[in-house]
């Protein structure tokens, strides 16, 4: 009889509302809303699949990327909004950034030119502002599909200090295939190329600098396709 008593008044125990029907699916819809506006608005990880960031970022690496400040805000294909960049972009941040051409393109890079920036690149040097960028030879590094060495070097942006590629082997410069927009900013030699950052663009660069698509090739990155900036790299 107790045992009878016990189990009829377990019966009349109600659920909580968030574990019933439409309460558990509220639930579930608030849990998964989370997860995307996260992932869109403060940190989303990236891989990075070409070997253009050499010797800094392998192919196959993850980024975790601080989007926060950016105003791209997507996730998924999901764009929840866009808004003007109020977070500092310096030279030498990897930015992660949808590409000119093609939006559906994801790229990272290293800023070297901000809005107003003279920025030229000549004999494999990198000057800015008319201020040749200090580097320093540091040895040579090993790739797995090449049995030399390529020359690398400390290459310093104000407080940032990284490392880059020169291959020795390759011409100093190939011209872009075909016109970029604003390429009237830019002018060419045979050497290489000079070109006046626009307002609201970026100059990047691959720290693999002679295996890397980027503003030599296609030009300058509008802010507003700025993803965010590579905070971590990971394995």
């Amino acid at each position: 009889m107790e045992a009878y008593r016990f189990a009829r008044d377990f019966r009349e125990i109600k659920r909580p509302w968030y574990s019933r029907g439409l309460g558990l699916l509220f639930v579930i819809a608030a849990f998964a809303g989370l997860a995307v506006a996260a992932r869109a608005c403060l940190f989303e990880p990236f891989r990075l699949a070409s070997a253009s960031m050499l010797p800094s970022i392998e192919p196959g690496d993850r980024l975790i990327v601080k989007k926060w400040g950016y105003g791209n805000y997507e996730a998924w294909g999901i764009h929840l909004a866009r808004a003007p960049i109020s977070s500092e972009v310096s030279r030498g941040d990897v930015l992660v950034f949808e590409s000119p051409g093609n939006p559906s393109v994801t790229y990272a890079k290293r800023v070297v030119g901000l809005p107003g920036d003279t920025i030229a690149y000549f004999s494999k040097r990198l000057w800015i502002n008319d201020q040749e960028v200090p580097r320093t030879r540091t040895g040579d590094y090993a790739q797995k599909d090449r049995a030399g060495g390529v020359p690398q070097y400390r290459e310093r942006l104000g407080e940032c200090e990284y490392s880059i590629l020169v291959d020795a082997e390759l011409t100093a410069f190939i011209p872009p295939a075909k016109p970029f927009p604003l390429m009237d900013h830019c002018t060419f030699t045979k050497e290489g190329m000079s070109c006046r950052v626009p307002e609201g663009h970026y100059f990047v660069l691959g720290d693999n600098r002679d295996h890397s698509d980027d503003s030599r090739t296609w030009g300058f990155v509008p802010g507003k396709n700025i993803v965010g900036k590579a905070l971590l790299v990971l394995p």
